[in-house]
């Protein structure tokens, strides 16, 4: 009878055991998905606003290349390709999506939405692997609502696919380690490799997990290792054939491109750092998280665990990098899945510590995330205007029409005229040229300039009268009838989105949303161009 009992006792405990690990793996599920939830809603929010594309020459660079690719012969992005300084394999994503649905800014968005989906959900994955699945949960949510991640994911450009791919290299190179399995470790070459087929720093990913395997073996003893040659065999194998051909075919071209890349060099000094430390990193995470990542860092410098080991050494190897190579705040984008990981890791411990303090603490900041990721889509980023609202400022004589754009509107917004007026053809008004010396301009078609310099008359020196003062808009978000904005003037530079402007009782409290909160000057103007060359009825 006793061995009856204790028999029963045990099939008890086991059904209960099973029956606990059940009810946790549905709460990990559900947890999960939620977080995926939001990372969709937060990225494809604004996706058809024009507020979403903070880097207009990016944006319109990137889908006026894939409209193209999509026109021409499948092995044309090999062959000859429209670009030798950035690698393919975003424009040839995008290009697939417009063969398939026709081309559409929304559309190129949306890979990079749907990529900044899927890093969320690899955060976990390497949260999970290399601690436990409750850091890992941690680092997705913050990720999943992250301002600066959102924002960038939100754009039409490469890097939030870089980032995805890089991240699931990362990811099965630990299974490679800690399964001891030298094929997965192939697999994560290839992965890097395709990264690298899409931007230049996926080197950096290879680089840190070198220095890792160096860390954890506190010496070389890695580099005979089997793994080590199947990683580099993937990473080659899949990330050097573009470039290699491109090398052979197109030398001159394809070395010029890379030289213009490395022109990006330069030294840091005092304004760089109170712009990376200060503004930059502090904006992306927003301050509250910033203070948490700052923390995580310390704390996992201090424990220095095997997945700790390896967080410090991509981190050190993106920073080192960011700090000779700052011209575009975007390249911080690979370090978010890490900070957030370092962060989840102190707040991890602060659960076991304090849980009454730790989850209610959590539960506030998430919303607050929220809210400074629609605060920071909701201002105007990079450029001084939005193009779009050129043809309605010009008004029905837009359709048909030459639209000559000033150097400096060009260098910002070229790519992006040609989408954001479809109604016009854009010209590029040539450097060092003033409109009375150029002799192509039709005399039997409207045409017009955009400019941010005062076009006068020669000799008296009075304007010409604009067709338009161009204006933007500054949004705000209304949350409970509260109205939260940036304070103008709003820097243009990504991350640097100042402090916020708060009117409380602005709407009525059932209010939600984005709403228009003024309008202001840009300093960007619309003449009429067969005016100031005296064409005017002469057709």
């Amino acid at each position: 009878m006793a061995v009856r009992d204790v028999m029963r006792g045990w099939s008890r405990s086991a059904v209960r055991a099973e029956s606990e690990a059940g009810g946790v793996r549905l709460s990990l599920m559900a947890a999960l998905t939620a977080i995926l939830a939001a990372a969709l809603w937060t990225r494809f929010a604004f996706l058809d606003a024009p507020v979403a594309g903070f880097h207009l020459f990016n944006e319109g660079f990137y889908t006026n290349a894939a409209m193209l690719e999509a026109r021409r012969g499948i092995l044309s992005w090999l062959t000859q390709p429209g670009d030798f300084n950035n690698p393919p394999l975003y424009t040839l994503v995008v290009s697939l999506v417009f063969r398939a649905f026709g081309p559409s800014v929304v559309l190129a968005r949306a890979v990079s939405a749907a990529a900044g989906v899927v890093a969320v959900f690899l955060t976990f994955l390497v949260g999970k692997a290399l601690f436990s699945e409750r850091i890992g949960l941690l680092a997705a949510a913050f990720l999943a609502v992250l301002p600066g991640a959102v924002l960038i994911n939100s754009n039409a450009q490469v890097d939030s696919l870089f980032v995805a791919l890089e991240l699931a290299g990362i990811f099965v190179y630990v299974l490679s380690v800690r399964r001891k399995n030298d094929r997965l470790a192939f697999v994560a070459g290839a992965l890097l490799g395709l990264a690298l087929m899409t931007k230049l720093p996926a080197v950096l990913a290879v680089i840190g997990l070198a220095a890792w395997d160096t860390w954890r073996a506190r010496g070389l003893s890695w580099l005979t290792r089997r793994r080590t040659l199947m990683l580099l065999g993937g990473f080659v194998a899949f990330g050097a054939p573009w470039h290699l051909v491109q090398l052979i075919r197109h030398g001159s071209q394809y070395l010029s491109a890379q030289q213009g890349v490395g022109s990006s060099f330069a030294w840091p000094n005092a304004v760089f750092w109170r712009v990376l430390l200060g503004e930059e990193l502090l904006w992306m995470h927003w301050p509250p998280l910033a203070a948490l990542v700052l923390a995580g860092l310390g704390f996992i410098a201090w424990k220095r665990t095997t997945g700790d080991k390896l967080l410090l050494s991509l981190i050190a190897v993106n920073l080192i990098f960011y700090i000779f190579f700052h011209m575009h705040t975007y390249y911080l984008l690979p370090l978010a899945p890490l900070t957030v990981l370092a962060a989840a890791r102190i707040f991890d411990r602060l659960v076991d510590l304090v849980p009454r303090v730790a989850w209610p603490a959590f539960a506030a900041l998430l919303p607050g995330l929220v809210l400074a990721c629609f605060v920071m889509l909701a201002g105007q980023k990079l450029t001084p205007f939005s193009p779009q609202v050129i043809e309605p400022a010009i008004g029905s004589r837009a359709r048909g029409a030459d639209l000559w754009a000033d150097p400096l509107i060009w260098g910002n917004v070229g790519p992006t005229l040609e989408l954001s007026v479809p109604n016009m053809r854009v010209r590029k008004l040539p450097e060092g040229e003033e409109l009375p010396v150029i002799n192509d301009v039709a005399r039997d078609r409207e045409s017009f300039l955009v400019t941010p310099r005062e076009a006068t008359r020669s000799g008296t020196g009075r304007p010409f009268e604009k067709i338009a003062s161009l204006e933007d808009t500054l949004h705000e978000v209304v949350v409970f009838g509260v109205a939260v904005s940036q304070v103008p003037p709003i820097s243009y530079n990504i991350m640097m989105n100042g402090a916020w402007r708060v009117r409380w009782g602005a709407y009525p409290p059932s209010v939600f949303g984005v709403r228009t909160a003024e309008s202001r000057p840009t300093g960007v103007f619309i003449y009429d161009v067969n005016e100031i060359l005296g064409l005017r009825g002469v057709r």
